[in-house]
């Protein structure tokens, strides 16, 4: 079973996104969160597989709280998603 961590301070984009994911058999949507710094706590506390991660989220933004789950969880991998259209954005996220 893959478990993986929605953050996204959007509802509807948070449940549609499970709703996606939980389509497939072995995925499994283990918690979510509305801003960076529930992510990072939920992500701790569930050790999830995957994060997928806005970009965009208040308190902690997606770059930091990228930065800090694979801290804490290095097995943890991180997807980040915006609905921005800049390379810097894309190779900070690379690096984070």
């Amino acid at each position: 079973m893959i478990r993986i961590l929605i953050a996204d301070d959007h509802d509807v984009v948070r449940s549609g996104l499970r709703q996606l994911l939980e389509v497939h058999p072995n995925w499994d949507v283990v918690a979510e969160a509305s801003n960076g710094r529930e992510a990072v706590a939920k992500a701790v506390e569930t050790k999830p597989d995957i994060a997928v991660v806005d970009y965009s989220l208040p308190m902690l933004n997606g770059l930091e709280v990228t930065r800090r789950i694979r801290a804490r969880l290095p097995k943890t991998e991180v997807l980040i998603f915006t609905m921005h259209d800049n390379e810097m954005i894309v190779e900070e996220a690379l690096k984070a």
